[in-house]
């Protein structure tokens, strides 16, 4: 199925992956060439490296919506109405935001936006920083004046920590240490809880002496409000992970024509199965182009190259690297084939594989971004 069919009916399209294998590329590139067919389509990308921004030639900042003007005006093919824009997620701002939408009232949202611990947790939670792309991702797919959303994932030391992110945001929220030092607090009240701190009790004493008491304090203040929040909390992590699981979204796996990272995609494909979240395919980016094989010796190469080479250079130890040279890339090719007909021929029933071959040059503008896109349709 072409690429564009297959996308036809989707509001979301994620690319996880490996940290390397190219997904910020692959991600805007798949916006591109969605918005040169007549959709209106947004890049969100977590990309700390800001390579998105410099391949679109724009300035993006945190949390900032961009549109890229010259993306679709002339396009061979372009569909009418398209449209492409970029955002790079502020993963504070997101997370005050959801604070906003879920505080009971105006008063519990200033004090938790107020906490001075609250803005150390909001970005330094294991997992915030993927729930939060997530979370943005659940903000944007109910904006009508978009036909799809393009997430470029985090990067993380396993891909799947991603997708886990909102179970394990919660479990924190709900259990931890710190949590239990600061329970007594939660249980007798603010009011209370100077008589409580007063009498010395061992619990609270012991917790002073951990993290100072002013800390304490803080974080007790926090855990009485989160109190009120975590019941809503969860239920909106739960919708966000419905979302991933929608007949509207669809999941692609990033890699490399390397047997490592090909075995790791397909573990990964397995935990999206398990997961019941929809897969779309493999992209498999960054396919070498094989030389046509020549023959050990040859005459003709060796005189052009002695008539070539410039002074002072050694023809013939010039011809043995080169030789080499041309071995080594073969044997690239080789392994590089054989690793993705190993994928081809594990792949599930129904998994697409997408390749994508190497560019002659690094993406650095929308027209090396252009080049990309019109090659990620080749299954």
């Amino acid at each position: 199925m072409d690429l564009k069919e297959l996308l036809k009916n989707k509001k979301i399209a994620i690319i996880g992956g490996s940290g390397g294998v190219g997904k910020t590329s692959l991600s805007a590139a798949l916006a591109l060439e969605l918005a040169r067919s007549g959709r209106k389509a947004l890049v969100l990308t977590i990309d700390p490296a800001r390579r998105l921004a410099d391949a679109l030639g724009i300035r993006l900042e945190g949390g900032d919506e961009v549109t890229i003007h010259d993306a679709v005006p002339g396009a061979p093919g372009a569909g009418p109405g398209g449209s492409l824009r970029a955002m790079m997620l502020d993963m504070k701002s997101t997370f005050d935001n959801m604070v906003i939408r879920t505080a009971p009232n105006p008063e519990v949202r200033d004090r938790i936006l107020g906490n001075r611990y609250y803005q150390q947790l909001s970005t330094v939670v294991s997992g915030s920083q993927d729930y939060m792309a997530i979370e943005k991702l659940f903000e944007l797919h109910k904006r009508e004046d978009l036909d799809l959303i393009v997430l470029d994932t985090p990067p993380t030391r396993s891909a799947w920590e991603f997708l886990t992110a909102p179970t394990r945001v919660v479990s924190i929220m709900e259990g931890g240490l710190l949590k239990t030092l600061v329970r007594p607090y939660i249980k007798v009240g603010r009011k209370a809880f100077g008589i409580f701190r007063d009498r010395g009790e061992i619990l609270f004493s012991l917790a002073e002496r951990m993290v100072g008491a002013e800390i304490l304090h803080e974080i007790g203040e926090l855990a009485m409000d989160a109190e009120e929040l975590l019941e809503l909390f969860k239920t909106r992590a739960e919708k966000v992970q419905s979302l991933l699981r929608d007949d509207k979204s669809v999941f692609f796996i990033a890699t490399r024509p390397r047997s490592d990272l090909l075995q790791e995609a397909r573990i990964y494909r397995d935990r999206l199965r398990e997961a019941r979240i929809p897969f779309g395919g493999f992209f498999v980016n960054r396919m070498g182009t094989c030389p046509d094989p020549l023959p050990q010796e040859s005459p003709e190469l060796s005189s052009l190259l002695s008539q070539n080479l410039a002074p002072g250079i050694d023809g013939q130890v010039f011809e043995k690297r080169l030789w080499q040279n041309l071995r080594e890339v073969q044997a690239r090719c080789r392994d590089e084939k054989e690793a993705v007909s190993r994928l081809l021929k594990t792949a599930g029933s129904g998994d697409r594989v997408f390749l994508v071959p190497e560019l002659a040059e690094p993406i650095h503008d929308l027209a090396g971004l252009s080049s990309l896109a019109g090659k990620l349709g080749t299954e």
